[in-house]
């Protein structure tokens, strides 16, 4: 069986939140995301429920993150990847919308408007 570019368990993007800072600015925060590289039948079948259900993608996301690097606190110290860590990211909107930005370029192999991977 020919080993095809591009075939892995995982695979690793970049991811940037953008947080509101007290200047009334936006701070850019990036860091990389890893996620469970899915089946081309299981990605179609997400994009369907997302077309024609209005699944959200941040499940999916949560779902299939395995690890994240770069990430840092407001001390500047690293943020360890667990699930408590991963429920606080997704619970604060900027880190979710990051977080399924980077499981949607993952996944879809697209390019989403203003990002940079």
């Amino acid at each position: 069986m020919p080993a095809f570019k591009g075939k892995k368990s995982e695979i690793t993007v970049h991811a940037q939140a953008e947080i509101l800072n007290d200047q009334n600015r936006y701070t850019k925060v990036p860091f990389r995301c890893t996620f469970r590289k899915l089946p081309a039948d299981q990605v179609e079948e997400l994009r369907r429920l997302e077309r024609d259900e209005g699944l959200d993608p941040s499940a999916a996301a949560r779902e299939n993150l395995v690890g994240w690097s770069d990430l840092l606190d407001e001390d500047n110290n690293p943020i360890e990847f667990s699930q408590d860590a991963v429920e606080e990211a997704m619970d604060l909107m900027a880190y979710r919308t990051a977080i399924q930005n980077a499981f949607i370029r993952a996944q879809y192999n697209v390019k989403l408007v203003n990002s940079k991977n």
